[in-house]
């Protein structure tokens, strides 16, 4: 994919802005390398460089993939010229949400209104950017990669990413602290925006390594992971975990799991709100067997007014993000998100609180065309990809037509762009009709 070449310039308050009268603090003008491209908009300033306001130092985002919590990414609107989003930003929302910033969490610059869940074997670099396009201003995870992977095996095959999936948050697994500091030193170097220790993964393999969900009986072990961390980092550091384990009494359990953690500094928490068994369920079973106990996550929101809760767990509709947006800091959705991706718009608008856009598919679809293309020219197959778009179109006609074309010609270390363009053409024609 090109990108556009760009000139940025601050505008002071009271000149430009939209229709309803708001100060765009940031005018961009663009000149397409191509009329007939697919073109993603970068927000950085003239000649490149950082974005001097950005809080976690991190290099410009792309404003069609990412709105950051940082002032340049405080979204009013989003204006569509060609295939270039604009973003501006309105002076009034600008103040409050950094009034907000500075009440709740002043170590926390991540923005963990709407986030997409770590899941092993599938939010990968490739799954990320293809997730990106369709929710910019997600806060994206990786799938968890453990302290002895980053220490002993392909640094760049597990933690290389593009600069165009925006904000993502590393996720890692292990408890020794001596080895949590040093994987994270070591991953510095790849510009996450942030890390998050897995203390809710309940398979056995997970267990045998002495992290996962098995660490919720060891909180002093995770505050004192969780305390080499933050001196290893200055980036922001979170903690994803269960309501409790086994026969632990829920509230009691994750209260005092919490609280002793949060000693550590650290002030957000994402929360699955079920149990997890640690024998006699398998990971999978341990999604969805467990009842949601949303009561118990918010009873902590009550009493721990200081720390930042985002609610995990069964989030499948809109109305429940919005419902669980009224009480909670922030929600995560997984497994809607991946099996039927198109949804991610509307989740991420209820998180929000915003009206959704429309979903531009034939966007989604040249983007993704050129990034085949593009990895294709590196050696990498186009499955690697494609395999985390086979539900693009679920719930619309041709669906599985576009699944079987996808399945049947992916593999192939010949196929091309082409492939993913015949396939959506299809769908798209038929629902035309």
């Amino acid at each position: 994919m090109e990108l556009a070449r760009l000139a940025i310039e601050e505008i002071p308050d009271g000149a430009g802005g939209d229709a309803a009268g708001d100060a765009a603090l940031v005018h961009v003008e663009f000149d397409l390398p191509r009329p007939a491209s697919c073109c993603t908009l970068g927000l950085e300033r003239s000649g490149g460089g950082r974005d001097a306001d950005s809080a976690d130092g991190n290099p410009p985002f792309l404003a069609a993939f990412s709105d950051r919590c940082h002032s340049r990414f405080w979204c009013r609107s989003t204006v569509k010229q060609g295939f270039v989003k604009v973003i501006t930003v309105s002076q009034h929302e600008l103040a409050s949400n950094q009034a907000a910033g500075k009440e709740r969490n002043m170590t926390d610059h991540l923005d963990h209104r709407f986030c997409v869940a770590p899941m092993m074997d599938w939010t990968d670099r490739h799954c990320r950017f293809f997730h990106r396009l369709l929710a910019p201003r997600a806060l994206l995870f990786t799938e968890m990669v453990t302290t002895g992977a980053i220490l002993h095996g392909d640094v760049d095959r597990l933690l290389e990413k593009d600069p165009r999936e925006g904000a993502v948050v590393l996720q890692l697994g292990g408890s020794d602290p001596d080895d949590l500091s040093r994987a994270v030193r070591v991953a510095e170097a790849y510009d996450y925006a942030g890390y998050d220790l897995n203390c809710g993964c309940p398979s056995s393999r997970v267990q045998r390594g002495r992290f996962g969900a098995c660490l919720m009986a060891e909180p002093e072990r995770v505050r004192d992971g969780l305390q080499a961390l933050a001196a290893a980092t200055a980036r922001p550091i979170s903690v994803k975990c269960r309501i409790g384990i086994d026969d632990s009494a829920e509230y009691a359990f994750l209260e005092r799991f919490v609280a002793t953690t949060a000693e550590a500094g650290v002030r957000t928490f994402v929360i699955h709100a079920r149990k997890a068994w640690l024998k006699g369920l398998s990971p999978k079973a341990n999604r969805s067997v467990p009842p949601l106990r949303y009561d118990v996550v918010r009873r902590l929101r009550a009493a721990r007014p200081d720390l930042h809760i985002v609610l995990n767990g069964g989030l499948r509709e809109p109305s429940q993000v919005a419902a669980a947006r009224t009480w909670a800091d922030g929600v995560m959705v997984g497994r809607e998100a991946y099996e039927n991706p198109s949804r991610l718009p509307a989740l991420e608008a209820a998180a929000l609180g915003r009206t959704p856009l429309p979903l531009d598919l034939h966007a989604v679809i040249a983007a993704l065309a050129d990034r085949i293309d593009e990895l294709c020219s590196r050696g990498v197959p186009p499955a690697a990809t494609l395999r985390h778009v086979l539900g693009l179109f679920n719930g619309r006609p041709g669906a599985r037509l576009f699944r079987q074309h996808l399945s049947a010609t992916m593999h192939n270390p010949n196929v091309r762009a082409a492939t993913l363009l015949d396939a959506a053409a299809a769908v798209i024609q038929r629902a035309a009709a």
